[in-house]
Formats: structure tokens, C-alpha cells, sequence
């Protein structure tokens, strides 16, 4: 699958997000466009912006995304915000003032992204990892979903922050099984509806992009959800080809 800004650009913006998370982001943005089913996107946690500009390009006319950050780190002399900008600006996605909120999301209420926004299709928790962040960032998100989106959460089971873990759980628990995983990768859990995780569990079987990737089934609370595996050699290979120019290379291991 030779997606254009995965294997071509997204290697550019300095970032966390791997090819295997980023063709599952799509497979979602892109069975929730063929369903129909409306609303924006919501990010916390931007850092340059890796994952919000594919966001961002999956969204349809009229459909709106938030990018929410303290924005408060530099890097070679430049400001986090002015490289998130810039990168809009190379990619032909320019980010414009009323797409980004920059504050602590903790002083933040769902009121003030819905009214960016409107209901949610797909939010990013990628914010503080502390519980008290996690946990005030999931709720937030569960305020903003809409009825068929999906929340995504990164570092889930990551050992260096081990509060995500325990944040998340907590979450899932409180809902009373009224949200589930419908699956998980090496960094990100993504929840939907209990309605709604068959749907999304097929549509990441038959996702073009995935079809080379290892799934497996695995048990979340006694639900079924589908661990999508992505190997450490077909990362490094993505990441070294990408660096080389070689992207379009990378882009047949998938």
C-alpha cells in the first residue's frame, strides 16, 4: 500500500507514530468515511504533529480537527509551535488559529472542544501520562464522542508508564462495558461502542494496509479484540529506508 504521506512525509516531522499505527488510524478514518459516519477530530499530546496531519487529511469538507498541546518545547532553536506550523506548511495542510488550543488540558471542559469541533469521530489521548492526567483526558474524550467514534490511546501497556495502563483499565471498567477495545497494537488501544467493535475489528481484518501485519484475537474483559502486531525489523526497515529517501521502498512491506 503506497500511501503517500505515510511513506513519503510522515518520516519528516520528528514523532512517535510508526507505519503500523498510522495505517490503522487510516483503516478507521477511512471505514468510518465509507459508513457515513460524521463529526471531527480531537487530539491531546501534538508534539510536531505526526498523527494529526494524517488525521487531519482523512476528514471530510466541512468536518473539523483540534490539536491540543502546551506547545511549550523547543527544538534546534525553534518553537514547538512554529515547527507544528511550519510542517502544515510543507505538507499543504495549514493549520489555521481556531484548529489548535494551547493549554493544559486539564483546565479544558468538553464544552470547549465541541464547540471547535462538534461530536468526535476519532480522539487521540496522547497527552501527560500520569493517572490524573490520563484519566481526566479519557473522560474528556468520552464527553466529546460521538456515536460512532473511537478513542485512542497511546503507550497502553508501555512499561515506562505504567499509570496509562492503570488510567485506561479504570476508564473501561467505569463504562460499564458500554466501551471495548476493538484493538490494540505495539502503543495504542482503540476503543469504540460495544455496538460498534465488531464493525471496527472487521474493518481492520480487511484493511488493504494491515493485510501483511500479524492479527491475532485476544480477550479484553471477555470481549474479543484483535492485536495487530508489527515487528520490530519492518519498523527499523521503515525508518531506515525513509531516511535514505527510500520511503516508496518501505511502503512494500506492507
Amino acid at each position: 500500500m503506497r500511501d503517500p504521506y505515510i511513506f513519503s512525509q510522515m518520516h519528516r516531522i520528528p514523532g512517535y507514530l510508526d507505519p503500523g499505527d498510522a495505517l490503522i488510524l487510516r483503516a478507521v478514518l477511512t471505514h468510518q468515511n465509507a459508513s457515513g459516519y460524521a463529526g471531527g477530530a480531537a487530539e491531546i499530546g501534538i508534539y510536531y504533529g505526526r498523527s494529526w496531519f494524517l488525521i487531519r487529511q482523512m476528514l471530510r469538507d466541512g468536518e473539523k480537527a483540534l490539536a491540543m498541546d502546551l506547545f511549550d518545547m523547543d527544538a534546534a532553536g525553534q518553537s514547538q509551535m512554529g515547527a507544528f506550523l511550519d510542517h502544515g506548511q510543507t505538507l499543504g495542510i495549514p493549520v489555521l488559529p481556531e484548529q489548535v488550543l494551547q493549554a493544559d488540558s486539564a483546565t479544558l471542559s468538553a464544552g470547549d472542544i465541541l464547540a471547535r469541533t462538534g461530536p468526535v469521530r476519532l480522539f487521540s489521548v496522547d497527552g501527560g501520562h500520569r493517572l490524573a492526567h490520563v484519566k481526566n483526558d479519557a473522560d474528556l474524550a468520552h464527553d466529546c464522542l460521538s456515536g460512532e467514534g473511537v478513542i485512542v490511546f497511546d503507550d497502553f501497556f508501555n512499561p515506562e508508564w505504567p499509570e496509562v495502563s492503570a488510567a485506561v483499565i479504570d476508564f473501561l471498567r467505569s463504562s460499564r462495558g458500554a466501551l471495548r477495545p476493538f484493538a490494540v497494537s505495539q502503543k495504542k488501544l482503540y476503543v469504540a461502542r460495544a455496538r460498534h467493535c465488531a464493525e471496527y475489528s472487521a474493518a481492520m481484518d480487511r484493511a488493504p494496509g494491515l493485510r501483511r501485519m500479524g492479527r491475532v484475537p485476544v480477550s479484553f474483559f471477555g470481549h474479543d479484540a484483535l492485536r495487530i502486531r508489527h515487528p520490530l525489523w519492518r519498523r527499523a526497515a521503515y525508518e531506515g529506508l525513509s531516511r535514505l529517501g527510500l520511503g516508496r521502498v518501505s511502503a512494500l512491506l506492507y
